[in-house]
């Protein structure tokens, strides 16, 4: 300031020119406003050379007596200071001398409150609901008519008078994740997670809004914990290097054991009670021993790919091993403790559940390059609060993707998307047609027959006996839907992958195992008015309000039938969406409910016999031999199977349990199969190896291979037809037919 005001040839601030050596005070700032006193709007300010306390003395030889208070000069009187206290000065544009004011101006702290600004809206900015927000405004900016071939324009790159005339409106429709990870996700410390992440977030404690990797805390549960392949790998991540090294000492002590015991329990069970100090209880224990220890590949790989990726902040390099998921078990969890003491900084607030660790086994193991990203475990543990390497209470599941490892939160799960202005010529697909009609029948099926258990427990048993079949049967990476509500949803996917708030398609073309209800739904509006809040929290009463209104301005969205059919209140918002006169809702509902396909004419029907939708029939005493332990409102009971007694849960948890419930089902069908295929295979060569002629396997391999190959195609044929056999009949046969089936 002092060498702009000598460039400009004017005296320094306050006061006529200074002599040489004399160091200038620093001006004071400008205030304006109506609070000024009202008795002083006609004073002007002081001129520069007429103020009596200037730079120089009292004779102008330049030796003041100044004394400096909060770099301030204290010798100046209120008429001199531009702002003094209470002494605010009014000032008309005649009277402000515009240098003064240009150099009296604190300019740094201008450029701190623009800073400021910048950062808090950078804030909104990272909000993953406005960045859903933002990317629908700019599918309904430049509509959807070329989105395949175009892509998503963006807002900021069109003028804004154009966008006066956008072409269509969106509005969207969410299952809300929690406040703790939108912040994680605004933060960078967490990313959202697809729908291989089965595990269920941590709701209180140091890890609330992620997703702890271990999601026992009873030690009377690691036993039940299924039995881990001997090939598969699993990578654990740390933030320093420090810890990594720690825990490969101890990983290599641990596997050094390991395989040791396992030489030995081979010895010993290659023996086969031979040696004349048989032990039975040791042969036992020794093939126990092997079944638990025995690894394919028990080497020890470091990775180094993100130590030098450039940041800063918890999450910005880390360092990672790559071990034996039996190693990793063994080391990290079985000769840990995994107890979370109720109340303390690891307390979850959920409850200690088995089936949700075998999910997240799960989900390290089965890796799909082309569907999601790669799920990965992230040591939490800080090293400056002396927390070990080891402590399997902080493990985390993370993804790994975008050349970094971030531990995974709450995605939102999209409802639906309704639109307005926006032409769905594209049908459904005709497997996807087949595939709703499938879901239509079973529908009224379920309805047909009522019982004590709630929706995903006969859901369940529809997937066990009667799961569709063939291209239907295949879901695609987005979901089901119409090609061009796919591509929004696919075009989101990509442009969201930042914070992974969005991972899939929109529930309401599930199909294969529509969920119950939510109690709480996030509304984005893009429409909402200029300064207003653009979404809105509600329960499911008024998400079909909203919908409703939504209607009367012209919106259409899909709904799935199980709404309309099973849910109370859905069947209004169904009929009003087809009372529409609006040309693109007619359109958009022939292209999700094809008219050729006769399922409007079906859900009509169904509707009117069942118009109080899906009803449980209640149990006085509580028991129910068939029930499989999902009681109403979600809770899990006493089953017939190894699931303990649970908490009550949500409708998402339930049927992840029915899902996991599912695939142990088909794993023991697939079991049997075999079973019997290898059962035929050795009464074939019994009956061949009595005809003579043959080697001591009991097969002429060179002369009946063919005849072999025939005999297994022909027994794979009838298997083929005795489900489909299976599936013609209803639910509560299904137990007896299958039972038949596999006597005969």
């Amino acid at each position: 300031k002092s060498k702009a005001h000598k460039l400009l040839g004017i005296g320094a601030p306050g006061g006529g020119s200074a002599g040489p050596g004399v160091k200038q005070s620093r001006p004071n700032r400008v205030t304006f406003g109506p609070q000024l006193d009202q008795q002083s709007r006609g004073s002007s300010f002081a001129s520069h050379g007429n103020t009596s306390n200037s730079s120089g003395g009292e004779d102008g030889t330049g030796g003041p007596s100044r004394s400096r208070s909060h770099g301030r000069d204290s010798t100046r009187g209120p008429q001199d200071n531009l702002v003094r206290g209470a002494d605010r000065t009014y000032h008309t544009r005649k009277t402000i001398d515009h240098m003064e004011l240009l150099f009296a101006t604190d300019f740094e702290d201008l450029v701190q409150s623009e800073r400021i600004k910048d950062w808090v809206c950078s804030f909104r900015r990272l909000d993953p609901r406005f960045t859903i927000l933002k990317y629908f405004n700019d599918i309904a900016l430049g509509g959807v008519e070329d989105i395949d071939t175009k892509g998503v324009t963006r807002a900021e790159l069109v003028a804004p008078l154009l966008q006066i005339f956008r072409r269509a409106a969106v509005f969207t429709v969410w299952r809300p994740t929690s406040m703790v990870s939108i912040k994680k996700m605004m933060l960078g410390h967490g990313t959202g997670k697809g729908l291989n992440v089965k595990g269920k977030s941590a709701r209180d404690g140091k890890l609330s809004g992620y997703v702890p990797f271990v999601q026992i805390h009873d030690e009377k549960h690691k036993i039940m914990i299924r039995e881990l392949p001997k090939d598969a790998q699993i990578r654990v991540f740390y933030r320093k290097p420090q810890q990594r090294r720690e825990a490969v000492e101890r990983l290599e002590a641990v596997r050094g054991e390991m395989l040791k015991a396992v030489e030995e329990a081979k010895v010993l069970c290659a023996l086969d009670g031979t040696h004349p100090d048989h032990d039975e209880e040791a042969d036992k224990k020794a093939v126990e021993l092997v079944r638990k220890w025995d690894m394919e590949d028990p080497s020890i790989a470091l990775i180094d790919s993100y130590g030098n990726n450039k940041g800063w902040g918890p999450f910005a390099q880390c360092y990672g091993v790559e071990i034996s998921e039996r190693l990793f078990w063994e080391a990290y969890i079985v000769r840990e403790s995994v107890e979370r003491e109720p109340g303390s900084e690891y307390d979850t607030k959920r409850p200690s559940i088995p089936e949700f660790q075998d999910m997240n086994f799960v989900s390290t193991r089965v890796w799909k390059p082309d569907m999601y990203p790669r799920a990965v475990v992230w040591q939490y543990a800080n090293p400056k609060e002396n927390e070990g390497p080891m402590d399997p209470r902080t493990l985390l599941l993370a993804y790994e993707e975008n050349n970094k490892v971030l531990p995974v939160v709450s995605d939102f799960d999209c409802f639906l998307v309704g639109t307005r202005g926006v032409s769905y010529k594209e049908q459904l697909p005709p497997e996807q047609v087949e595939i709703m009609d499938w879901c239509i029948t079973h529908i009224e099926n379920t309805l047909d027959k009522p019982g004590p258990q709630p929706w995903s427990r006969r859901w369940l048993d529809v997937l066990k006996y009667h799961k569709p079949t063939g291209k239907a049967a295949k879901v695609p990476k987005f979901g089901y839907a119409d090609p061009k509500s796919y591509s929004i949803m696919r075009y989101a996917v990509g442009r969201l992958k930042e914070n992974g708030a969005v991972r899939h398609g929109a529930e309401c073309f599930n199909y294969n195992f529509p969920q119950d209800l939510d109690d709480e739904y996030l509304v984005i509006l893009g429409d909402a008015d200029a300064g207003k809040v653009p979404w809105m929290y509600c329960n499911e009463a008024e998400l079909r309000d909203v919908l409703c209104q939504k209607i009367k301005q012209g919106f259409t969205f899909p709904i799935n039938p199980k709404w309309v059919l099973c849910d109370p209140g859905w069947k209004k918002v169904y009929d009003l969406l087809a009372a529409s006169q609006k040309a693109n809702v007619q359109d958009s509902l022939n292209c999700w409910y094809p008219p050729s396909s006769g399922m409007r004419e079906r859900i009509e029907g169904i509707s009117d016999r069942h118009p109080n939708g899906f009803v449980q029939i209640e149990i006085d005493d509580g028991k129910d031999e068939h029930h499989g332990g999902l009681q109403q409102n979600g809770s899990v009971g006493k089953r017939r199977s190894h699931l303990p007694q649970r908490s009550v849960m949500d409708a998402g948890e339930a049927m992840d349990i029915a899902e996991l419930e599912l695939e142990h089902y088909e794993a023991l069908q697939r079991a049997k199969r075999r079973l019997f295929i290898l059962l035929q295979w050795v009464m074939l060569g019994q009956r061949r190896k009595k005809r003579g002629g043959v080697d001591e396997v009991g097969f002429d391999k060179k002369a009946e291979s063919e005849k072999t190959r025939q005999f297994l195609h022909e027994l794979e044929r009838k298997n083929r037809e005795s489900s489909l056999r299976r599936g013609s009949h209803n639910a509560n046969n299904t137990a007896r037919d299958d039972k038949q089936t596999i006597t005969g």
